[in-house]
C-alpha cells in the first residue's frame, strides 16, 4: 500500500531514523550504528543509492532545513 517492498520500507524508515538523529545532534556514525547499520559508511552507500545523497552533505543539507 505504500509503494515499495518491505524490505526498501525498512530501509527508508532506517534512512529517516538516522536523519532524525542527525537533528538532534548526534553523529551519523553513532545514528547510523544506532539505526542498524553496520557502519557508516555503509548507511552512506545506501542512502546515496537511494536519495542520491552524499553523506558529507547531509549535515549541511539537514541543518538548512531545519531552520524556519
Amino acid at each position: 500500500q505504500v509503494g515499495m517492498t518491505f524490505a526498501s520500507y525498512l530501509i527508508y524508515q532506517r534512512i529517516m531514523y538516522v536523519y532524525t538523529m542527525v537533528l538532534q545532534g548526534k553523529s551519523i556514525t553513532d545514528a547510523s550504528l544506532d539505526a542498524g547499520f553496520s557502519s557508516s559508511a555503509h548507511f552512506a552507500d545506501v542512502n546515496r543509492r537511494i536519495f542520491g545523497i552524499s553523506a558529507k552533505n547531509i549535515t549541511k543539507d539537514l541543518i538548512f532545513k531545519k531552520i524556519h
